[in-house]
């Protein structure tokens, strides 16, 4: 789920918002909707894709991958904490 259509580019702080976004959604077990995507091309089907609602259900392992301008990328992977 990409949080850039959500509220538009944060440029720099891009990875930390999608860092929250991705500690929230694993805190209170809910995906994201992809609120500004209506239609899917037939050979994405069966992917999963989260549409208009979100849903109710722990994303488990998450990934955030970011780009920067210049060249720079970045990947976390994070997951529900378990006692």
């Amino acid at each position: 789920t990409a949080d850039k259509g959500q509220i538009g580019h944060t440029m720099c702080a891009a990875g930390a918002v999608s860092s929250g976004t991705a500690a929230l959604a694993l805190a209170h077990s809910v995906v994201p909707a992809m609120r500004t995507t209506r239609t899917l091309d037939r050979k994405c089907d069966g992917l999963g894709w989260v549409l208009e609602h979100p849903l109710e259900r722990s994303p488990g392992r998450t990934l955030v991958a970011s780009a920067g301008l210049g060249g720079q990328a970045a990947a976390l992977i994070l997951e529900p904490w378990k006692e």
